[in-house]
């Protein structure tokens, strides 16, 4: 988890560049959900990308 997106879009392309073809990954973004500061809600995709099947990361 990461305040920074470009950071969390990075780590995502670093990780897929050693994964399997057909490996997905998915940026999401979330919030803090009640008073105790311990819940995060889910507020939606920002990203997804995926390891084609000749090794390169596709964004879509």
């Amino acid at each position: 988890m990461t305040d920074d997106e470009v950071r969390a879009l990075r780590h995502v392309r670093e990780e897929l560049a050693d994964a399997a073809p057909g490996t997905c990954g998915i940026v999401r973004r979330v919030g803090l959900a009640g008073l105790s500061g311990r819940v995060y809600a889910d507020l939606g995709t920002v990203a997804t990308a995926r390891r084609d099947e000749t090794g390169a990361v596709v964004w879509g």
